[in-house]
């Protein structure tokens, strides 16, 4: 028996070693059969599941189990049956796991001809899955490679948009035959003369795979001279991933030096990781290319007029400077790991054997590049001589924090938070943070805005206040170098300098985030001594002080019952005012909290049991693009052939749906009067078990940490999760500074998963909570976006962000999908959110031309910005009208702040604001309290009163509003709820909005008068179509027309 279960037990490794991660955890249900069964029966088991079996999910589980087992006896009878499915089948998931199989075992002695014209047919259907030609090509090169050539040149005979992904692998394929067959040659120079940047990518990343360095040069110098920045990033990476020879590692240095500022960022970043890579396997090489690297990147530094670059550089040249120093190296390793068992603001002693060889430069320096990814670290001395670490600042009451609350009071402030700390650092050294900047500015003061003309080694506001605190010099450790404090020498400026800071704190903030000079000299004027001093140089290393900080340093830079009884007595409790016993009050509280606890006992089991029934769990959150990141993931797994139910809320809450190889389906989510709920959830997971779904993605639509803490801890439990930014946004609940809100979504970090995200600034808040939470963290840079070419972006349906769209692959990548395969899967079946960034066919109102850009999804200051620049709103265009629809809400003050500082600072400068929605006044005044020149901005201002215009009828009014000869070209900003998604809707669809327009006003009286009464009859109503749909009772026409019944 103990044999037995030890035989499948390897079994099983086997199996999971082989397979990608997405096809073991779907496997699992199988597995534990699997377990059951002895050695002897598992041959006839898996046998009769092929022969007689009609259930998908078995038969593929077994084609893919297969090759776990030794010696096989049985496997002409299985590629025959194989063969067969390939041929009639037409799962896509049966069809995947039986070219798995094929790839696994030997087909030499089998009839080729047979294969051969079965893999070309699968090639070559156009109709069919990608992931089955990409399978197809690579069993075809396998076993016929004059075949496999034919096959190839009939692909790139066809022109058709959607071929590039055949075209692309067929490129990947050649490469490695491409100096030793001359039509594979010709077919590659063919493929890369046609300028699509997606297929010359498949040339670019398989560049490694040419054992000739002339060769790698010449692809290289053609890749740069012709092809956009995402190839040549390709190209930059793949050569570096191997050996590279003196002339390939100067052409990319060469290409460091002239290009633009896309790729000299990527390129900085790959370089610095080749570098790592490298001195682990070749020290000697190391050092040689290190040598050619260091001086024209220093030159680079000094050149460059781009302040990305320049401080990517900086950050590059320290973290190498650690991998020639030997010393250092070792105290980074250590420190580091030292620095991952305690978590934020916990102090952590170091032993002093580790720390005594280096001085406190080295110290210093090592730990800035430890922060240059990470929070800040302060280095403490105690009394004892002991030395501690603490990762960020402490916080504690402080004057400017008070005086500032007190002048800027506010309904729309975080409750139960305290409003009145600041920064403290005890430490007398601390090494800055590179990163931790806020993409929009808060109301909060004194905070790290995102700018890269401000260095780290410009002291916060906070570092001059923790100054005073002693009379001891305060320095700050940074990739530029030591900024030095020496702080007032008298108590009585001390006092005094205090003060002044403290009541001018908004002012100085100001100063420093516009990256001026008169922000130190602000503070010596109180009788601070502000210096920088570089580092010392070595042979390598020349330790240059930085432009930036030159500049904003200026001059003093330095270098070197009774039931019947109690219903009655109830009856009185509940109808009287008076008379009521202190008994029958407690009796009352008791039964209320008996239905509490039950009711919520119930509802927690009921979780669980649900959660067992799928086998991934995938939760998304995010401020912006979640909603388009869970989207992608749906279409994600509904190409691999998977059941999968995705609940999205957006910007209109909906869940989408796919099984039996169906394409999703969006069907809208009933929510009485409109109102979102956590408990909406449990509906949701319920159906995903009732259905039999092995995939369930959602998107987290709670606000307050509490409500995520229940969701993901107690409820859901994530095997992956995925945030994709951290924006300040939601202030009053999640603020009030840019770090609150980052804090906050480290709620969602799941236990023992995987969190994958985009963030860029604020993401050691997220690391963090990884490590305390034993969960995986991924990190998937800005550089990566480049990547992703501006072809593939034009096949998407609706505009999508680049970063969105390397979140979705790296998660594809990280379950053992293939990435073009993800790519093309996400292009053909995803499902937009009706908010999503568009364009829309423009609308012809009395002979003038209107464009609508529906851009109300991005409700947040970096998004919007983006979106503006991105559809080129902020170019001038003849004879076009450039104008703005805000769509303001009075449940979000916060926001309204926002834009109406985008808007009087001219970062959305155009012809005409057109301003809809609630609480105008509100954002009037907003506008005039920020704008200068008032007069003439609230000029251009068109007040809508009419929230519930029709669409038409609003067109009207921006046509009334257009020269004759001209055209208009508006964007919706702010908000899309209300007449954002009317006019989506309208745009879409003209006709069925109209009918449903005339119905609701119709029934109007009615409606508004009933709908109380008939609540519960509507979400019970609601339920049960959402379980005819998924089970095919009924389509989704019907489905989604009761829905909007319902809702109206």
């Amino acid at each position: 028996m103990l044999q037995e279960k030890l035989m499948n037990n390897e079994l099983i490794f086997n199996f999971k070693k082989s397979q990608p991660l997405i096809w073991y955890c779907l496997s699992a249900k199988e597995l534990k059969i699997i377990k059951k069964i002895k050695p002897e029966k598992l041959e006839k088991y898996l046998t009769e599941i092929v022969k007689d079996s009609s259930d998908s999910k078995k038969i593929s589980f077994v084609f893919r189990f297969i090759p776990s087992i030794q010696n096989f006896p049985n496997h002409d009878a299985f590629i025959l049956k194989g063969i067969n499915l390939l041929n009639n089948s037409k799962s896509i998931r049966i069809k995947s796991s039986v070219l798995y199989y094929l790839t696994k075992v030997n087909l030499n002695n089998f009839h080729s001809f047979l294969l051969t014209n079965t893999f070309a047919a699968l090639i070559l259907d156009n109709t069919n899955n990608f992931q089955l030609a990409f399978m197809a090509l690579v069993l075809l090169k396998n076993i016929d490679a004059d075949r496999f050539l034919k096959v190839c040149g009939k692909i790139l005979l066809i022109d058709e948009t959607k071929m590039i992904f055949h075209k692309k692998k067929v490129a990947s394929l050649l490469m490695d035959m491409h100096l030793n067959n001359k039509y594979a040659t010709e077919m590659l120079e063919q493929l890369f003369n046609e300028n699509i940047p997606f297929v010359q990518k498949g040339i670019a990343e398989n560049l490694h795979l040419l054992n000739n360095h002339n060769e790698i040069l010449k692809w290289l110098n053609r890749i740069y001279s012709e092809s956009e920045n995402g190839v040549i990033c390709t190209a930059i990476r793949s050569i570096l991933s191997v050996h590279v020879s003196d002339g390939n590692f100067k052409a990319i240095l060469n290409i460091l030096k002239k290009t633009n500022t896309e790729v000299q960022l990527f390129s900085i970043e790959t370089l610095t990781e080749f570098f790592i890579r490298l001195k682990k396997s070749d020290k000697e090489r190391f050092f040689i290319l290190l040598e050619a690297a260091v001086p024209l990147m220093e030159e680079l530094f000094e050149k460059t007029s781009n302040d990305s670059v320049c401080k990517a550089l900086k950050l590059s040249l320290e973290r190498l400077w650690i991998e020639t120093n030997d010393s250092a190296s070792e105290i980074f390793l250590k420190l580091k790991n030292l620095l991952k068992k305690k978590r934020r603001t916990k102090k952590i002693e170091i032993p002093l054997h580790l720390i005594s060889s280096c001085n406190e430069e080295t110290l210093g320096r090592v730990l800035a590049v430890i922060a240059q990814e990470d929070f800040c670290i302060q280095l403490i001395k105690s009394v004892f001589g002991k030395f501690y670490l603490v990762k960020d600042a402490f916080f504690k009451f402080r004057l400017w924090r008070f005086l500032h609350e007190l002048r800027h009071s506010s309904t729309s402030k975080r409750q139960s938070w305290k409003n009145t700390v600041g920064r403290h650092f005890i430490g007398r050294n601390r090494a800055a943070s590179s990163i931790l900047a806020e993409q929009a500015k808060t109301d909060v003061p004194g905070e790290n805005i995102l700018n890269d003309s401000i260095p780290a080694s410009i002291p916060m506001i906070d570092d001059f206040i923790s100054a005073s605190e002693s009379s001891e010099d305060y320095k700050i450790f940074s990739p530029e170098g030591i900024t030095i404090i020496k702080p007032p020498e008298s108590i009585f400026k001390k006092l005094y300098a205090e003060l002044n800071v403290a009541w001018n704190f908004n002012k100085l903030s100001n100063l420093r985030n516009s990256a001026e000079n008169s922000y130190i000299c602000s503070f010596r004027k109180l009788g601070f001594q502000v210096n920088i001093v570089p580092y010392s140089s070595d042979k390598i290393f020349s330790s240059l002080p930085g432009r930036l900080s030159k500049k904003l340093f200026s001059v003093s830079f330095v270098f070197p019952s009774m039931l019947n009884s109690y219903i009655d007595d109830l009856k009185t409790y509940f109808i009287s005012l008076y008379s009521n016993s202190i008994r029958e009050l407690a009796l009352f509280l008791s039964a209320f909290i008996a239905c509490f606890i039950v009711r919520h006992l119930i509802v927690n089991a009921l979780y669980k049991y649900y959660r067992t029934s799928f086998l991934l769990c995938i939760g998304g959150w995010g401020t912006r693009g979640k909603s388009s990141v869970e989207r992608m993931k749906t279409a994600l797994f509904a190409y691999q052939g998977c059941n999968v139910i995705s609940k999205t809320t957006g910007s209109e809450a909906a869940f989408t749906y796919s099984v039996n190889n169906e394409k999703p389906i969006s069907v809208p989510i009933f929510r009485p009067y409109g109102k979102a709920t956590i408990w909406e959830q449990l509906k949701f997971t319920r159906l995903a078990s009732k259905v039999n779904a092995e995939i369930f993605l959602w998107e987290c639509m709670a606000i307050s940490p509490k409500y995520v803490k229940i969701m993901q801890h107690s409820w859901l439990h994530d095997n992956y999760s995925t945030i994709t930014n951290t924006y300040p946004d939601h202030e009053d609940h999640q603020g009030p500074a840019g770090w609150n809100v980052a804090e906050t979504m480290a709620n969602f970090v799941p236990d023992k998963g995987m969190l994958l995200t985009t963030e860029t600034q604020m993401y050691p808040f997220l690391k963090d909570e990884c490590e305390k939470n034993n969960s995986s963290f991924v990190k998937i840079s800005g550089n990566e976006n480049v990547l992703i070419t501006s072809d593939i972006l034009g096949l998407f349906p609706y505009k999508e962000h680049p970063s969105n769209i390397s979140l979705v692959l790296k998660l594809a990548n990280e379950l053992g999908i293939d990435g073009d395969v993800a790519l093309k899967g996400i292009i053909d079946t995803v499902k937009p959110d009706i908010g999503a960034l568009k364009e829309y066919n423009p609308v012809i109102a009395n002979g003038k031309k209107i464009t609508f850009i529906s851009g109300m999804s991005a409700n947040e200051k970096t998004a919007c910005i983006y979106n503006w620049n991105a559809l080129q709103m902020n170019t001038f265009q003849k004879n076009t009208l450039r104008a703005v629809l805000i769509n303001n809400r009075a449940d979000r003050p916060s926001r309204s702040k926002i834009f109406a500082d985008l808007i009087a600072n001219a970062e959305l400068d155009c012809d005409k604001y057109f301003l809809i929605g609630s609480n105008l006044d509100s954002f009037l005044s907003h506008v005039r309290k920020l704008c200068h020149n008032k007069e003439e901005l609230l000029k251009k201002f068109v007040v809508i009163h009419d929230y519930h215009i029709h669409p038409a009828k609003l067109f009207e009014l921006f046509e009334s509003h257009i020269p004759e000869g001209w055209s208009m070209k508006i964007m919706g900003i702010q908000n899309i709820k209300g007449v954002g998604i009317n006019i989506c809707r309208w745009l879409e669809n003209p006709d069925d909005y109209c009918s449903c327009a005339r119905r609701t006003r119709y029934f109007a009286f009615i409606t508004d008068f009933f709908d109380p009464i008939f609540m519960i009859f509507k979400k019970s109503r609601a339920n049960s179509i959402y379980r005819s749909l998924v089970k095919g009772k009924v389509s989704p026409a019907y489905a989604i027309k009761k829905l909007d019944e319902l809702s109206s």
